[in-house]
């Protein structure tokens, strides 16, 4: 009877175990993230990927402001330590400035005139001299060398006491030892009254510690 009741109650446990074993485990779910998270995850990669695209255009934005402050500081030196530019030009602005090229403005007042009370040709010579200069500057030059040959051609009057004066002026070569520039002069409907060249002779001004030339070069490839 003994027997009988234990092989009983190993038929019971072996049933007991198949049938353990015949459930299927119900799969373990994981939590769903918020919608927040998802999102943040979202944010995340885009933020990566930002990081990715904008240092070009970062580097680009911080060498045009480099352009602009180095060719201005050129400009505050000549207004230091020069002897002619800080009495006739004291209120000339440089407005923009990129690698070889460089705007500035003035407003016409009596001491740029002569005795017909409009700009003077002198003045406008003034502007070629220091418009190339400025323009060797926008490469990275500090020191900007000395001229070599200066041309003024004179279209019309540039205007009377109170008008502004537009100049766009360009570093058409730039070379170790010359740098060509070119310049024009517009009123502000746009009309060109005056244009001009200026070569310099840069070589020893290779040598300036002050020279950003490096750093002005990569902005342009």
């Amino acid at each position: 009877m003994a027997v009988a009741a234990s092989k009983a109650k190993g038929r019971k446990l072996l049933m007991g175990a198949k049938k353990m074993m015949a459930v299927t485990p119900e799969p373990v779910r994981r939590a769903k993230p918020p919608a927040s998270a998802v999102g943040g995850a979202d944010d995340l990669t885009y933020f990566l990927l930002l990081l990715f695209l904008l240092p070009p255009l970062h580097l680009v934005h911080r060498v045009k402001m480099t352009s602009l402050r180095f060719v201005r500081s050129v400009w505050e030196s000549f207004r230091a330590t020069s002897g002619l530019e800080p009495r006739l030009l004291d209120n000339l602005r440089v407005t923009a400035a990129k690698p070889g090229l460089v705007n500035f403005e003035l407003d016409i007042k009596k001491e740029h005139t002569n005795r017909l009370n409009i700009l003077h040709g002198g003045t406008i010579a003034s502007m070629v001299d220091l418009g190339g200069s400025l323009a060797v500057a926008s490469r990275g030059l500090f020191a900007t060398g000395v001229s070599t040959d200066l041309n003024v051609t004179y279209l019309s009057s540039g205007g009377k006491v109170g008008d502004k004066i537009l100049a766009e002026v360009s570093c058409d070569k730039f070379g170790k030892t010359l740098a060509y520039t070119s310049i024009k002069f517009l009123n502000t409907k746009g009309e060109v009254f005056a244009r001009g060249s200026h070569t310099k002779f840069v070589a020893l001004a290779w040598k300036d510690p002050q020279n950003i030339v490096e750093e002005m070069s990569k902005s342009e490839s």
